[in-house]
């Protein structure tokens, strides 16, 4: 069987990062891969480094042309029977159904496709015919995707393939329902995945360098429900579970001997359990860490303890906080946390002062443009920077990262 993953486009200028969850599909279905009757084949390919032209309205015809020659090519060289595309975004639901429609209905009918990522989780009624845009459709009352994965797609890919063998997943008849939403799995345990192997995107490494940092993950799940953050909408995201440090640390050491020396370890809290973060650090030790380029990490105001502070200080892992937003008012309005408003914002000060004093190079992300954001929050903003007699501005060196909030579908503020 042959396999052929596709990192597809957002509108516009994409940012060039290593698509790791691909990655670690990929790796885990050959971990698996015993358990299945045919070899298993696969090719990859990131379509924002195909040289393609500039994914733009203007240019769309353009680009479908280029598109469709690309991956009429690479069929030629490899007979993909399952295309797995990757939708990360609402800013690549577009291009999405362009590739979906170019496989199924200019190159072969009869290639399975199958779609995952955060869009085609929490907006699978958007591959409906009927939602389909007019000019990204090819078929009338039909959808070129074949099976939607919603979550963690490492087992239900993996069961996926297993039914396609076995020919019990048979085609449905052409209606606006031919879609088939996989049943959701999660990995219950971490240490049950293999370790990270990067042979799949091996060909694009050079351009992946030069990007973004590699994002690893230690940790899945959150505890808290920032009402616009995505990770709310998943339903596997109270399924906190963690790697152990053995296996964070000795994969951290792998991509370290790849050449990956720049890294984001990108759970959605750094290792959340003190104990396992408290071991990791003292971990650190065992490995060449003073190699890395740079390792950061996400964390947050109401978690960190002045010890884990000192502890990124030592190791030069560089903090990314989820600040947000500095009003009391958008505080509450967001559900940042279960602390009360001035309680988040004095811990916030006590964190700040401590990066200060031990010169750490913490970042706090500031969203500029949150739903519910109105005057009385934007004079709550300046003041607390700027005008009151102990702004931050005059007693601080304060790192803000302004962000741009990323309207993520069924995300919801309670306003």
């Amino acid at each position: 069987m042959n396999i052929l993953y596709i990192l597809t486009e957002e509108i516009g200028n994409s940012e060039i990062y290593v698509p790791s969850p691909i990655i670690r599909i990929s790796n885990y279905l050959n971990s698996r891969k015993i358990e299945l009757k045919n070899e298993i084949r696969e090719e990859f390919i990131d379509l924002r480094l195909e040289k393609l032209p500039k994914f733009y309205p203007k240019n769309i015809d353009k680009y479908k042309n280029k598109l469709e020659i690309l991956l009429t090519k690479l069929y030629k060289s490899f007979h993909f029977d399952v295309v797995a595309i990757s939708c990360y975004s609402s800013g690549s639901y577009l291009n999405t159904l362009i590739v979906a429609n170019i496989i199924k209905y200019k190159i072969n009918s009869r290639i399975i496709i199958v779609v995952g990522g955060p869009h085609s989780t929490l907006c699978s009624e958007d591959f409906l015919p009927s939602n389909i845009p007019m000019d990204f459709s090819i078929v009338k009352n039909q959808t070129p995707i074949n099976y939607l994965i919603p979550g963690e797609a490492e087992i239900p890919f993996f069961e996926l393939l297993k039914d396609i063998e076995n020919q019990s997943k048979k085609d449905k008849k052409d209606n606006e329902f031919k879609f088939e939403i996989l049943k959701r799995a999660i990995i219950k345990d971490l240490n049950s995945l293999p370790e990270i192997d990067f042979n799949l995107i091996n060909k694009y490494k050079h351009d992946y360098l030069k990007g973004e940092e590699l994002y690893l993950d230690f940790s899945r799940g959150c505890p808290y429900n920032c009402y616009f953050c995505i990770n709310s909408s998943h339903s596997c995201r109270t399924h906190i579970r963690i790697k152990t440090i053995d296996n964070c640390i000795h994969e951290l050491n792998k991509c370290l001997n790849e050449g990956w020396d720049r890294i984001h370890i990108s759970d959605p809290i750094f290792i959340l359990n003190k104990k396992s973060r408290k071991e990791f650090f003292k971990r650190l030790n065992n490995i060449p860490y003073s190699k890395f380029k740079s390792i950061s990490v996400s964390d947050r105001i109401d978690f960190v303890t002045d010890q884990d502070l000192k502890n990124y200080k030592k190791y030069d892992i560089i903090p990314w906080f989820g600040l947000e937003t500095i009003s009391e008012k958008l505080i509450k309005r967001i559900n940042k946390t279960p602390l009360k408003a001035e309680d988040y914002l004095n811990r916030f000060e006590e964190v700040l002062h401590i990066c200060n004093k031990i010169e750490l190079n913490a970042r706090f992300n500031l969203i500029l443009n949150l739903p519910g954001t109105d005057q009385e929050c934007l004079k709550e903003i300046k003041n607390y920077l700027f005008e009151t007699p102990n702004s931050l501005a005059q007693n601080y060196f304060l790192n803000l990262a302004f962000r741009i909030y990323y309207n993520v579908p069924k995300t919801f503020l309670d306003l």
